[in-house]
């Protein structure tokens, strides 16, 4: 019984987390292959721009002052219920890739979108070759 009250707390915390486009942990957070501006953390305070020396500084801070962050990690909702491994292209109406699925619970998950194309009508294949729309949004608490 208690595992299975455990496994549906554990997945609603992974449903919330993933509308609410926050990342957590290694699978989520490609290590040593990210930024940390395309993961939010500067609007999440996780990235200091008084503080110097860290690694990465330089080119963290140069992003963050050209004002330019072309992609970012991103809520999406499918139009159905089927779960999408991670690493799913996610292409536009002209078949440009334009994301990847991070990583996904049932009808929502995270994405790594380029943020000027998100907007447009996107599909993704499924493991079974059908395409899914996917809507993808800015999280509630995102600047505007």
């Amino acid at each position: 019984m208690w595992p299975d009250i455990q496994e549906q707390v554990l997945v609603c915390y992974h449903k919330h987390r993933y509308k609410e486009g926050v990342a957590e942990g290694v699978e989520e957070v490609a290590k040593g292959n990210c930024f940390p501006l395309e993961y939010n953390l500067d609007y999440m305070n996780g990235v200091s721009f008084d503080k110097g020396c860290y690694l990465g500084q330089e080119l963290t801070a140069r992003t963050h002052y050209s004002g330019v962050v072309r992609k970012r990690i991103l809520p999406f909702e499918l139009s159905g219920s089927s779960d999408l491994p991670p690493g799913t292209s996610i292409v536009n109406s002209g078949g440009k890739r334009v994301g990847k699925v991070v990583c996904c619970c049932g009808d929502v998950g995270l994405a790594l979108m380029r943020v000027k194309e998100m907007t447009q009508a996107l599909t993704s294949l499924n493991s079974d070759g059908r395409s899914v729309q996917i809507h993808v949004h800015f999280p509630t608490w995102f600047p505007a």
